[in-house]
């Protein structure tokens, strides 16, 4: 994979056009930050696809989409059971079979947009 300067942080309903293109059209925004500023971006999924993994298509929409929802079931599970790491390694497991490869990373579960 190319390295990339975005990681997923989220999915959201489309509530605004998506910054990169400006496609008003959108059933959902992909939260993006930038893996230096940590400035946020929103955006449809196949320029999320393009800004994380450098090409456009319809299975990497597909795979950003869980992925961005992968970080959502993470956020709220270690939110509700902490971040001991039996309890991270179980959330990985569950992120694995559910949406997305997953590992736990100094004491995070972390995805592939965020490994790079």
């Amino acid at each position: 994979m190319a390295s990339s300067n975005y990681k997923i942080k989220g999915i959201i309903s489309a509530e605004r056009p998506c910054e990169c293109c400006g496609n008003k059209n959108l059933e959902k925004n992909v939260v993006l930050e930038h893996k230096e500023t940590g400035e946020l971006m929103y955006v449809g999924t196949t320029c999320a696809c393009y800004l994380v993994r450098g090409q456009k298509s319809a299975k990497n929409g597909k795979l950003i989409e869980l992925e961005a929802k992968a970080h959502e079931y993470i956020a709220k599970w270690t939110g509700v059971h902490g971040t001991e790491d039996h309890v991270l390694q179980k959330i990985a497991d569950a992120v694995r079979v559910h949406y997305c490869p997953a590992w736990v990373v100094d004491g995070r579960v972390v995805t592939e947009s965020h490994l790079s």
